[in-house]
């Protein structure tokens, strides 16, 4: 993955934080899990429109909240049901006051009228004589004689002047004002007799005209609607609290009778006005009247108690979501002390408060992370740099090296770093001057990998127990970092538990393999096509390898210990053979410019040196030179048959040189192409 090409950790103390840090987060991870689900088991437990946000509150209950919940809930659900219907409540109708009872007659006048009639004759003498008179009249078989003696006045009045007397139409006698019964008849129908008389047909009319039955329906008829409009109150605001009073009905029929009593009463007043009637009936309706409108009063209090509470109560309604909010706020609140989500709470309480205490001590690890990779980027870029530097000797150079916390979503720290060529930052945006793109080489490439992973290996505290295994590390390497990277993996040998090297490249495996003295082994892959199959299995590296190179060699090699003097000019002749194939093998692409033809040793050392190629042992480079020089001269006679001029002008007399001397040459020419070139 290219993201973690260099995810590592080094060192036992860099290994346990991040041990730690890793099962921080799988702690973490495990309660935010156990608590998501907690969460929502409870929400779903509670239901009643908890969610996320009120959980806050929801766990802050305490147990006096849900003192008498039950009733609070039974109160707000009634509540909610009259939100529910609160249009049909505002419809409702009050109850009805019933008007007070007025018959529009004044019985105390008709009283007063009734008893001081007779007083109004105020000539008793005379009062008596028409009395006396009237009495004949009614014994002679005359009904209501005071009305047929007024008719007959009236007819004497309109009939008969003051100064002529006149008959009598029944019994023929002269008429006169002087006769004493026509005094007292003047007496008796004199204008304020005739008011009296008025009054009492008056208070007669309306007595009549009263509709008692009328009268009581109506108020029976709002009896009712009351009695209707409070039940369809009684469940709003209770059967205690509608209770209409029934006791305002009076007995009709009594009314009815007194009523007709005082009729006749009247009736016979105007009848004879002189007679004296009882006036008990007059008595006794306004009393029940008084107390007819004594039960109304009452009634209509009760009536406007029952009313005010209506109106309170549809004041009180609530909006229908108010209602229902408050409804769900009351279950909640008894929901929050049911023992299943009360263990719910608690884990989840003590679950925040154990992730408060992972995440508290994951910043601590984290600081100590990044402390501890501080310090290890500091030495792993100075060790980088040592490679790329002192070792590839490559122009490029690590800079600012630091530990990147992980910032946004990102959970995995990174390491940043600037990486410069000549003292110019490369940059990694292929767009931008001195990229990447521009500024590398695969070789380059690879070149850094390889310190990048050669750096780490060094300061690694355990590296004794590390297999290392190389993968090819010869990709794209020019020839001298060819030499470099043999020298570096020789180097591990010993210092760590294994190493392992993979490649294509048997001359590179063998190079290696014979300059290691460590227990070693060479195993080759080997594909059977018509099987279908692979195995693995030792190889012999030298029959791999076995060139004419190698041969030489190996005729070198023995003449150290023969010392054959017969062999003297052939070894001195594969002295030069075997330096110049080691130059032309190592340094391939530096003397790509020289023509074929001209590649004789003397051109290739000159042209090595021009370029300044820095040689495996770049300490003694100039010295290696000049080691060069020596040998092409000394080796020159069997390739050229004339010595070389520079071993004239020295003194060399190749023909007379002693075996021992040729075999320092020997050891000379084995000791650069093992260790220095």
């Amino acid at each position: 993955q290219r993201k973690q090409l260099h995810h590592f950790i080094v060192g036992a103390q860099g290994i346990l934080i991040k041990q730690q840090i890793e099962q921080n987060k799988e702690d973490r991870r495990q309660l935010n899990e156990r608590m998501t689900e907690n969460k929502n088991q409870l929400i779903t437990n509670v239901g009643n429109g908890l969610n996320e946000t009120g959980l806050r509150a929801f766990y802050s209950l305490i147990a006096h909240d849900a003192e008498d919940i039950d009733n609070k809930i039974a109160v707000a659900e009634t509540h909610f049901e009259n939100a529910k219907q609160h249009r049909i409540i505002q419809s409702l109708q009050l109850l009805q006051n019933i008007n007070l009872v007025s018959l529009d007659i004044d019985f105390e006048q008709i009283k007063s009228d009734i008893q001081t009639a007779v007083d109004t004759i105020k000539d008793n003498t005379l009062s008596e004589l028409f009395k006396s008179h009237c009495e004949d009249l009614r014994s002679s078989g005359i009904s209501q004689p005071e009305n047929w003696a007024k008719v007959g006045y009236t007819y004497f009045q309109n009939n008969v002047s003051h100064q002529h007397a006149t008959n009598c139409p029944f019994c023929t006698q002269p008429i006169s004002n002087t006769l004493d019964i026509i005094k007292a008849y003047t007496q008796q129908f004199n204008d304020t007799f005739n008011a009296y008389l008025e009054r009492l047909r008056i208070h007669l009319e309306k007595l009549t005209s009263l509709n008692i039955d009328t009268l009581l329906q109506t108020q029976l008829a709002i009896i009712n609607s009351n009695e209707e409009r409070a039940e369809l109150w009684r469940p709003l605001l209770g059967e205690g609290n509608v209770v209409v009073s029934n006791t305002v009905t009076p007995n009709i029929d009594i009314i009815k009778e007194e009523v007709n009593n005082t009729i006749s009463i009247l009736r016979t007043k105007l009848q004879n006005p002189t007679v004296s009637i009882e006036v008990a009936s007059l008595q006794a309706i306004a009393a029940h009247i008084i107390n007819i409108n004594s039960l109304i009063e009452t009634y209509n209090e009760n009536i406007n108690s029952i009313n005010r509470n209506a109106q309170n109560f549809k004041a009180g309604i609530q909006l229908e979501q108010n209602a229902e909010l408050e409804l769900q706020k009351l279950k909640r609140i008894k929901a929050r002390f049911e023992a299943a989500n009360v263990a719910l709470v608690t884990q989840i309480s003590a679950d925040k408060q154990r992730l408060t205490t992972l995440e508290s001590t994951y910043s601590t690890l984290v600081a100590q992370e990044e402390a501890d990779a501080q310090s290890f980027l500091t030495q792993y870029a100075a060790r980088i740099n040592h490679y790329l530097s002192n070792i590839f000797h490559t122009p490029f150079t690590i800079q600012t090296m630091a530990h990147v916390r992980p910032v946004g979503r990102a959970i995995e720290s990174r390491v940043g770093y600037e990486l410069t060529i000549d003292g110019h930052i490369i940059q990694f945006d292929t767009f931008q001057p001195n990229s990447v793109k521009e500024c590398f080489s695969d070789g380059d490439r690879n070149t850094v990998a390889l310190a990048f992973f050669l750096a780490k290996l060094d300061i690694d505290p355990n590296r004794r127990d590390k297999i290392v295994i190389f993968d090819d590390p010869l990709s794209s390497h020019d020839t001298h970092r060819r030499g470099y990277t043999v020298e570096i993996i020789k180097s591990l040998v010993g210092t760590v538990k294994q190493v392992i090297v993979l490649s294509h490249n048997e001359f590179f495996l063998h190079d290696i393999y014979s300059r290691c003295t460590s227990e070693k082994k060479s195993l080759a892959l080997t594909v059977n096509a018509t099987q279908n199959s692979s195995s693995i299995s030792p190889v012999d590296l030298n029959d791999m390898v076995d060139t004419s190179y190698f041969r030489n060699v190996r005729v070198l090699e023995r003449f150290l210990t023969s010392g054959n003097i017969a062999d003297k000019d052939y070894v001195r002749g594969l002295i030069r053979v075997v330096i110049e194939a080691k130059l032309k093998f190592n340094f391939y692409r530096a003397l790509n410019t020289l023509p074929e033809a001209s590649r004789t040793f003397g051109r290739i050392i000159t042209t090595l040196e021009t370029i300044s190629v820095v040689f495996r042992d770049a300490a003694n480079t100039q010295s290696t030179y000049a080691k060069l020089k020596e040998l092409n001269g000394m080796s020159w006679v069997p390739h050229h048959g004339d010595p070389e001029p520079e071993m004239v002008t020295q003194g060399y007399n190749s023909a007379s040189m002693p075996i021992s001397e040729l075999q320092n040459y020997v050891i000379d020419t084995l000791d650069l192409i093992q260790n220095k070139i």
